[in-house]
């Protein structure tokens, strides 16, 4: 397991999160 690709799949899944909390918190 590469570390540098789970770090990535990390943010790129922290990124998602932050984008898809943002948008729901914008609809209220």
């Amino acid at each position: 397991m590469d570390l540098r690709c789970l770090r990535l799949s990390f943010v790129a899944t922290l990124a998602t999160f932050l984008f898809f909390h943002d948008f729901c918190a914008c609809q209220k």
